[in-house]
């Protein structure tokens, strides 16, 4: 699921489509390649741009300047098709912030997909990934020494300074 929703037109019409969207470098008047719910590819035009919480069926496999066309007229994608580009999912920001030295460590609930900490001289703070958002949460003191990956939550979120983030409408 993508929280941008791109709203399409097809050229030569003026009724708007919403559409899953990946893409951080998008904006509107662009024009891209969307797979339709039955698969096909159709160049369209971006109208809008939106973060809404919808679970949209077609999608933006890439710019139309990123495609080609074959001899028969048929749209070819690029090897990489459908193009993530930017901060757009929860993995893609979790990766991130691991190769940012912040450590994976296991969620003792199956309400959170994913989870990782980090400590400094006098806060620790960890990050839950969720499917409709993030929570943060800020602990006022540090942990003695780094936790080790893939251990245990052993934390409350009834401690320290709590922010829940919903990714829609942001």
């Amino acid at each position: 699921m993508s929280y941008i929703v791109a709203y399409i037109k097809f050229p030569l019409s003026d009724k708007t489509y919403p559409v899953s969207c990946f893409r951080s470098d998008l904006a509107v008047n662009d024009r891209v390649i969307v797979r339709r719910i039955d698969g096909s590819l159709c160049d369209v035009i971006v109208t809008e741009l939106q973060y809404l919480n919808w679970d949209c069926r077609a999608k933006i496999e890439c710019k139309t300047s990123e495609s080609s066309i074959d001899d028969n007229d048929q749209i070819i994608l690029p090897n990489n098709s459908p193009m993530a580009i930017g901060m757009v999912t929860a993995d893609v920001f979790i990766a991130n912030l691991k190769e940012r030295g912040w450590i994976p460590i296991r969620p003792r609930q199956n309400l959170y997909k994913a989870m990782v900490v980090n400590t400094n001289n006098t806060q620790t703070a960890y990050i839950f990934s969720r499917r409709n958002g993030i929570d943060i949460q800020l602990l006022p003191t540090a942990s003695e020494k780094k936790p080790r990956a893939f251990s245990p939550y052993q934390g409350s979120l009834t401690e320290g300074r709590v922010v829940r983030h919903y990714l829609a409408y942001t």
